[in-house]
């Protein structure tokens, strides 16, 4: 194994020193300045928790919510989405032959 530093520049690292590993090797990219990278924020713009206590309160919090739709609101959807995937499956084979006809 070699080890070798960079710079993460545009959305790249760009290595200090040239490498000779084949394409498609798997490699290892650790941040040595974490002070330099952001925490993860909610949309609300707090910081984000993953703290075991923190993802227990968060899983109590989700398992207390109520479903969003019940009863006759509940099977119309549930239709709906049926009914789409029948159309997805009719349409189906058009969608294999126009791709199909894309390499040729």
């Amino acid at each position: 194994m070699m080890h070798t530093s960079g710079v993460y520049q545009h959305g790249k690292v760009i290595l200090d020193q040239s490498v000779d590993w084949p394409d498609g090797i798997h490699v290892s990219v650790v941040c040595e300045n974490a002070a330099a990278v952001a925490p993860d924020q909610c949309v609300d713009g707090s910081v984000w928790e993953d703290s075991p206590e923190a993802v227990q309160k968060w899983l109590a919090w989700f398992d207390a919510l109520q479903p969003v739709l019940t009863g006759r609101d509940l099977e119309n959807f549930e239709a709906s989405l049926r009914a789409n995937r029948l159309r997805e499956k009719e349409m189906l084979p058009d969608w294999e032959a126009k791709i199909n006809n894309l390499s040729k």
